[in-house]
C-alpha cells in the first residue's frame, strides 16, 4: 500500500510517518511551503516540494484506488486542485483530511474523503484520558481499603438482582478474594427464578445472614444498595458503598461511589476490574454483562454510553448461551395465575397503565410483572402495585422522556416509606396500615382505587 500525503504544513509530518509506517511507501508532498534547512525525515519517506498542485503533477502520481491519501490542511482551497482531480479518477483512493478548524474538509459530496479535527478529538482523548485516571484513582482507594481486611462482608439487597451478584463477584475478583473470605451476602432470599438460575449457572452463592451476623466482618461493603436502604438504625456500620441509584441519607463509609450517570452498578464494577488490570474471566464476564443487560433492559432504559462501552467489552469473553438460559426461566402455576390477575385487572387511562395484584405470597412477582407490563397496549407509563406482609409495594417504569418514574414514586409515597429511583423505574415499599390511616381505609378494594387515583392525577 501506497500512501501519499498533502501537506501546507511541516509540523504533522512526524505525525503522518507514524500513521503511514505500515505502509509499503510513503510520499510527503510539501504544498507552497519549503522544508525547513537542517530538518531531517524518514529515510523511508519520499519527500517532494510543491509550489502548486497541478493535474500534470498529480497524474505523475499515478495514484490509485489502492493508495491513500492524507492531506494535513492549514489553507483548504489550496487543496481544491487534488479534490477536482480525485473526483475525475475512474477509482479514486480514499482521503483524510486532517485540520486543526472547525468544519469539514470540502469534498463535494464525495464518498471516499472525510476530515478529522485533530483539536477535536484530542480534546476527546484527554476527557478519556481524565475519567480513566479518575476511575483508577477510586478503585485503588477501594482496593487499599479492603485488601488486609481479614474477611469481607459483600452486602446486597434483600431479595439481590443480577447487577448485585454480578457486582458481588466482580468485587471478588478486584480483591483476589472468594466466597470464604468475601461471601455475598443478603439480609433475605434470592426468590426470583431468574435470580436463582443466575446462582446456579454461575455456580456461586449469596448466603442469607442476620444484621447481627456482620459483626464477624472485618469489612462490609454494599454492592447495588445504599446503607439507607436497610434502615435508620440497621446494627451494622458500612465501610464501602457502590452504587447506581440515586443517593438516600449521607453515608459515613469510608469508601462511597455512587453514581446515577450509569444504567448499571455492574459497569462500574467493569471500570474498576479494568483500570486495575485485572483479568476478567468468562464467568465472570457473563455475570458482568447479564447484570448490565437486567438493569438496562438490554440498554433499552437508563443506558449510559458507559454502558454501551462495558457491554461491547465484555460481549465477545460472555457465554451467550448461559445468559439466555438465565434469562428464560420458566413460569410455574402460581406465577402463571398472578399475570393472569393482574392483567384482567388492568387499568389503562391513556398511555398510563395500573395493574394491581392485591395480596401476593412472593413479592418478586411485581418487578416481573411491571418489566411486562409495558408490552401491554399504548402503555407508556405504568404502576404495578401488590400487598406483601403488610407492606405496599409499586413498581413504576416509564418510556416517557417527560416521566420520571423516580421523581412520581417519591412524591407520591415517600412520607409512608421508601420510594424512589430512576427516571425509566423506580419502587415504593411503605406500610399498607400507615397509608389507610391517612386516607380513613379499611379494604383493599379502597386501597387500589385511592392508589390508582393518586398515581392518575399526579401525571
Amino acid at each position: 500500500m501506497r500512501y501519499f500525503a498533502f501537506a501546507d504544513r511541516e509540523d504533522h509530518i512526524r505525525l503522518i510517518e507514524d500513521l503511514a509506517k505500515a505502509s509499503d511507501a510513503l510520499f510527503i508532498i510539501l504544498t507552497g511551503i519549503k522544508r525547513r534547512a537542517g530538518a531531517a525525515n524518514s529515510p523511508d519517506t519520499a519527500l517532494l516540494e510543491w509550489d502548486d498542485i497541478t493535474a500534470e503533477a498529480l497524474a505523475d502520481l499515478d495514484m490509485d484506488g489502492r493508495d491513500r491519501v492524507i492531506v494535513s490542511a492549514l489553507e483548504q482551497k489550496r487543496f481544491a486542485p487534488l479534490i477536482e482531480f480525485l473526483k475525475k479518477m475512474d477509482s479514486a483512493p480514499p482521503v483524510l483530511a486532517m485540520m486543526e478548524t472547525e468544519g469539514k474538509f470540502p469534498s463535494a459530496g464525495a464518498l471516499n474523503i472525510s476530515s478529522v479535527d485533530l483539536t477535536e478529538a484530542t480534546g476527546n482523548i484527554l476527557r478519556r484520558e481524565w475519567r480513566l485516571i479518575e476511575i483508577k484513582r477510586r478503585a485503588g482507594e477501594l482496593y487499599n481499603l479492603l485488601k488486609d481486611a481479614g474477611k469481607i462482608a459483600i452486602l446486597t439487597q434483600n431479595d439481590p438482582d443480577p447487577d448485585g451478584i454480578a457486582c458481588g463477584l466482580g468485587l471478588q475478583a478486584l480483591l483476589g478474594r472468594n466466597r470464604t473470605t468475601a461471601p455475598i451476602l443478603t439480609l433475605g432470599n434470592v426468590t426470583r427464578n431468574e435470580n436463582l438460575a443466575m446462582i446456579r449457572l454461575l455456580k456461586t452463592t449469596v448466603r442469607a445472614v442476620e444484621p447481627e451476623d456482620l459483626r464477624e466482618f472485618d469489612r462490609i461493603v454494599t454492592v447495588d444498595v445504599q446503607p439507607h436502604y436497610f434502615g435508620p438504625d440497621p446494627g451494622f456500620t458500612v465501610d464501602a458503598v457502590i452504587d447506581h441509584h440515586p443517593p438516600g441519607n449521607h453515608s459515613e463509609a469510608a469508601f462511597s461511589d455512587v453514581n446515577i450517570h450509569y444504567g448499571a452498578t455492574s459497569t462500574m464494577v467493569h471500570e474498576y476490574l479494568s483500570a486495575l488490570g485485572v483479568k476478567i474471566t468468562r464467568r465472570l464476564a457473563t455475570a458482568l454483562l447479564y447484570g448490565i443487560m437486567t438493569d438496562t433492559m438490554r440498554l433499552e432504559r437508563g443506558a449510559s454510553s458507559r454502558d454501551f462501552e462495558a457491554f461491547d467489552a465484555l460481549w465477545p469473553t460472555a457465554d451467550k448461551d448461559m445468559i439466555s438460559n438465565m434469562a428464560r426461566p420458566r413460569l410455574n402455576a402460581e406465577e402463571l395465575g398472578y399475570f393472569v390477575r393482574a392483567i384482567k385487572r388492568r387499568r389503562l387511562m391513556g398511555d398510563f397503565l395500573f395493574l394491581w395484584l392485591g395480596r401476593i405470597k412472593r413479592d418478586d412477582i411485581i418487578p416481573r410483572l411491571a418489566d411486562f407490563s409495558l408490552q401491554i397496549g399504548e402503555a407508556s407509563f405504568t404502576a404495578t402495585c401488590g400487598v406483601f406482609r403488610g407492606e405496599l409495594i409499586v413498581s413504576f417504569r416509564s418510556m416517557d422522556a417527560e416521566r420520571n418514574a423516580g421523581a412520581y414514586a417519591s412524591a407520591l409515597f415517600s412520607k409512608w416509606g421508601s420510594a424512589g429511583g430512576h427516571h425509566s423505574m423506580a419502587k415504593a415499599v411503605i406500610s399498607l396500615q400507615a397509608f389507610k390511616s391517612s386516607f380513613g381505609l379499611t379494604r383493599l378494594d379502597e386501597v387500589r382505587e385511592k392508589v390508582s387515583r393518586m398515581i392518575e392525577d399526579k401525571i
